[in-house]
């Protein structure tokens, strides 16, 4: 029987399997999203005015978790490339706003 041998990562991938790019991916992405809902939903009003007014209406928590479903697809992305540890940040972000969003109902 021969031993199972580890393939070698190409150098090009291994820039993109780093534990820092799949966080910073993770916790960017929901932002761009809650972004490109402003530009279509807001009517005139500053980006700051209309984080407010979503916060006034006690949406934004729930619009901000809205927006953490495109870390799936980046997440089976990363897996399906066999980017592991970027997959790793991914799921540590997503566990990151998801905490984020319990601490906010507990204190409501």
């Amino acid at each position: 029987m021969e031993p199972t041998s580890r393939k070698k990562i190409p150098a090009k991938k291994k820039t993109w399997n780093r534990l820092g790019i799949g966080l910073f991916l993770g916790l960017l992405l929901p932002w761009v999203i809650l972004l490109i809902t402003y530009t279509q939903a807001a009517n005139n009003q500053s980006f700051v005015s209309f984080l407010e007014g979503m916060w006034h209406m006690r949406a934004l928590i729930k619009l901000l978790s809205l927006c953490t479903i495109i870390n799936v697809g980046v997440f089976m992305l990363f897996i399906k490339t066999n980017r592991l540890t970027s997959a790793r940040g991914v799921l540590m972000a997503t566990f990151i706003y998801a905490f984020v969003v319990v601490f906010y109902r507990m204190m409501i």
